[in-house]
């Protein structure tokens, strides 16, 4: 569990070898680190997917694994307060509105599969990765967030 773990980890912050991103833009306006203003939000996923989370004062990473330990996807999730995503800059990436949260994805070059999708909801910040699924399971899973 302990490799898995450190595998998110550096899963999450694009060490990943071959397969590369262009992360969106996120300004924070903010100087100092602030304490989590909410519980964990859970993606709605099938039942035989295993779920992990980490808490630390500024963030969840809530990780997604199927039911052989298989890596699925990880969740992170801070408070949005003066932070902003801009995709603008990135020739890859596409944004997607939908019920008025916008949603900003960046595939990974040179696969199928695989991306980081961006978005705030309801004083949120939320980056979500995958290697495994595609774009459209990621936001299928995205809207089921409830808060």
């Amino acid at each position: 569990m302990k490799n898995k773990l450190v595998l998110l980890i550096l899963l999450i912050f694009g060490l990943s070898g071959n397969i590369s991103v262009a992360a969106p833009q996120v300004t924070e306006k903010i100087s100092h680190e602030t304490q989590v203003k909410f519980k964990p939000i859970y993606l709605d996923v099938p039942k035989t997917w295993k779920v992990a989370t980490k808490a630390n004062k500024t963030q969840y990473i809530i990780s997604y694994f199927s039911s052989d330990d298989d890596f699925i996807l990880g969740l992170v999730e801070q408070n949005s307060e003066d932070k902003t995503i801009d995709s603008s800059k990135s020739p890859t990436a596409s944004t997607y509105t939908l019920n008025s949260i916008t949603y900003h994805y960046y595939p990974y070059v040179g696969v199928t599969k695989g991306g980081a999708l961006y978005w705030i909801d309801n004083g949120v910040y939320f980056n979500m990765d995958s290697h495994k699924l595609t774009k459209e399971t990621m936001l299928k899973l995205a809207k089921t967030i409830k808060q």
